[in-house]
């Protein structure tokens, strides 16, 4: 496998990037929520990220999370081993992507200062 570091890439070069790759790999420990994840996932790659922070409710599944470098060679040849596991995990992660639709986002939104704002009337 052939693994290519280029930072500071335009956001064209990025989205290329993902479309040609299978896994996308995010290494930061604690990473907040990690817009870069979900954008991987979008692009059909296959996240795996550290077993910490945000990044763990993107990707919920035991098989796409590291604590450490090895782990990472580990699980990606685990899952190039078995496709079905790869169709589940890929089935998976595109149902998880629905959690966080832009959609569901404005409804939430919505929702929540409706509720602020009955809150607020009822009290005067």
């Amino acid at each position: 496998y052939q693994v290519d570091l280029k930072p500071n890439l335009s956001s064209q070069d990025i989205e290329l990037l993902y479309k040609q790759s299978l896994y996308y790999i995010n290494p930061k420990e604690y990473e907040h929520f990690g817009i870069a994840v979900l954008e991987s996932m979008c692009n059909n790659c296959i996240p795996l990220v550290h077993k910490s922070g945000g990044s763990l409710e993107l990707v919920p599944f035991s098989q796409l999370q590291f604590q450490n470098e090895k782990e990472v060679s580990q699980k990606i040849l685990a899952i190039e081993n078995n496709s079905s596991l790869k169709s589940e995990l890929l089935v998976g992660l595109n149902s998880n992507l629905s959690k966080f639709s832009e959609e569901l986002f404005e409804l939430q939104i919505k929702n929540h200062f409706t509720s602020f704002f009955d809150l607020t009337r009822s009290k005067k």
